[in-house]
């Protein structure tokens, strides 16, 4: 797929060039679509568990509060 989010030279996730047959392959708006459904799903979390989850993933960050960096591409 040519227009794979993570393709450049080659494949971002899993260091290939070859797109056929990858489970992780999505197109730019597909990849957006999901990024921002996971962040209304953490928005909706308590705010505990938003607080757990960023201290462990995000460096303490909560892009999906503030629409911050990684929101979309």
């Amino acid at each position: 797929m040519d227009n794979c989010f993570a393709l450049g030279r080659q494949c971002s996730i899993l260091k290939k060039t070859e797109c056929q047959g990858c489970s992780f392959m999505k197109s730019k708006e597909e990849y957006i679509n999901s990024k921002r459904k996971s962040y209304n799903r953490l928005a909706s979390l308590p705010e505990v568990r938003q607080d757990y989850i960023s201290d462990k993933y995000y460096s303490s960050r909560k892009p999906w509060l503030t629409g911050g960096e990684d929101y979309a591409i």
